[in-house]
C-alpha cells in the first residue's frame, strides 16, 4: 500500500539522501524508495544534473534503485541516442513495465515531449489496441528526465531474426506480421501522423507467438506538416 511523504520522511529518513528529502515531498504517494545501496549519491554540480545523468545525460539508472518513488528498476533493457529503456517493477500497478527515460538535453526533450503526444494522439483513437501500435501507460518528468512507461513486448523482427541465423522467416509468418506491419502505418497516417523511423529493431513481437507485432518508438516522427527533420 502506497505511504505519504510525511510517512516516508519520517520512517526512512537513514535511507533517503539530502536531496530525496526535499525532493519527496512533490509526491502525493511513495510506492517504492528503492535499496540503500544501489541509489546513485547526488552532487552540487548543476552539470551533471547534480550527478544523477552520465557525461551524456542519460540518466544513472541503477538496478534495485527507484524511478518517481514507484517504480524499480530491474534491468536495462536498451541504450541509444534517445535514451534508455528499462524493465521495471511498477509497485502500484503491481505490474511490469518498459520504462524509456528520454537524455536529459534541450533538443531530445523536445522531442520526447513530441512523441509523448504522438502516443497518447495514437492511443486515444485504438482504445482497443486493435491498430499494433505501442500501448504507452504513464507519462511524467522525474529528475529533469521525460518518462514513458509501457507494456512489456517481446523482441523485436531483428533480434528474432538474428536468433534464428538470418534463415528467411517463412512466410506464413512473414505475411500476416506485414500485414499488420501495413496496418499500423495505416493507421498513423490516418490519424496524421508519420513514423520515420521504420526499421526491423522498431517492430516488436507479442509474447505468446511469433505471428503478432506492434509498432514502437515514436521519438523520431511527427505530425503531418510539422517535420523537423
Amino acid at each position: 500500500a502506497p505511504i505519504s511523504p510525511q510517512e516516508a520522511r519520517k520512517n526512512y529518513s537513514a535511507l533517503l539522501n539530502k536531496y530525496e528529502l526535499r525532493e519527496i515531498d512533490d509526491y502525493q504517494e511513495i510506492y517504492f524508495l528503492g535499496i540503500q545501496h544501489k541509489k546513485v549519491q547526488p552532487t552540487m554540480s548543476i552539470s551533471s544534473n547534480y550527478g544523477y545523468d552520465d557525461s551524456n545525460s542519460h540518466y544513472r539508472a541503477l538496478v534495485g534503485d527507484h524511478i518517481a518513488y514507484r517504480f524499480e528498476i530491474r534491468a536495462v533493457l536498451g541504450k541509444g541516442a534517445f535514451g534508455q529503456v528499462i524493465r521495471c517493477f511498477d509497485h502500484k500497478t503491481k505490474t511490469s513495465v518498459a520504462l524509456k527515460i528520454i537524455v536529459n538535453t534541450e533538443i531530445m526533450q523536445e522531442q520526447g515531449r513530441v512523441e509523448v503526444g504522438i502516443i497518447q494522439h495514437l492511443n486515444k483513437y485504438d482504445k482497443d489496441s486493435k491498430h499494433h501500435i505501442i500501448r504507452g501507460m504513464d507519462f511524467f518528468v522525474f529528475r529533469n528526465h521525460i518518462c514513458a512507461s509501457f507494456e512489456i513486448l517481446g523482441p523485436n523482427l531483428y533480434e528474432y531474426s538474428r536468433s534464428m541465423r538470418f534463415k528467411p522467416i517463412p512466410s506464413n509468418a512473414m505475411k500476416p506480421i506485414s500485414m499488420q506491419i501495413l496496418q499500423g502505418l495505416a493507421f498513423c497516417h490516418s490519424h496524421g501522423v508519420v513514423h520515420c523511423d521504420m526499421k526491423p529493431e522498431n517492430i516488436l513481437l507479442i509474447p505468446g507467438g511469433f505471428k503478432n507485432i506492434k509498432i514502437i518508438d515514436f521519438g523520431s516522427s511527427c505530425f503531418v506538416g510539422k517535420q523537423r527533420y
